[in-house]
């Protein structure tokens, strides 16, 4: 009788441990369009962990995603799209439940001073987006703007001549 409680206690403490440590996490959300506010589809995001072992997902037609079976701990969550600059966040905590996240990307632009981050104000010119005009091009020869390209979802507003910086 003694030899089946032990070996029924055993059992038990294997299954309890097991279930203990083997525990795991789920992220799911939305990736909303920043420019229209509808879920943005196609949104790859990939969470790295401190073994540079990868977990992905990408969004369905809605914007939505889900990544299941995350041991707990901090990751590197990155958040892509082809053509525009990747979202990257850094010590990501996921834990043992079900967490929520939603974003609005690409990430609103914040509103900069035209003052160079080396500290100055002179040789400061305004960085235009979009496909150019003869207009913008002329602008552009004449150093009066940068062309920064045709994807307006880059925060860079001003460019420091002196410096060679986009801020």
């Amino acid at each position: 009788m003694k030899k089946l409680q032990k070996s029924t206690f055993g059992i038990l403490f294997f299954l309890f441990a097991n279930i203990i440590f083997s525990q795991t996490g789920t992220l799911e959300g939305k990736i909303f369009d920043r420019k229209i506010d509808i879920g943005f589809p196609n949104v790859i995001i990939v969470l790295k962990d401190n073994e540079n072992k990868s977990y992905g997902a990408e969004t369905d037609s809605n914007g939505y995603y889900k990544i299941e079976d995350l041991k707990p701990g901090s990751y590197l969550l990155k958040i892509s799209y082809p053509g525009i600059r990747d979202k990257v966040i850094e010590n990501f905590v996921i834990e043992e439940k079900l967490k929520e996240f939603n974003l609005i990307f690409p990430e609103p632009c914040e509103e900069k001073n035209k003052v160079c981050p080396k500290n100055h104000t002179d040789n400061i010119i305004p960085i235009v987006y979009g496909f150019p005009n003869k207009r913008m091009m002329n602008k552009s020869k004449k150093g009066k703007i940068k062309l920064g390209g045709c994807d307006p979802s880059f925060c860079e507003k001003w460019y420091c001549k002196t410096h060679n910086l986009n801020f």
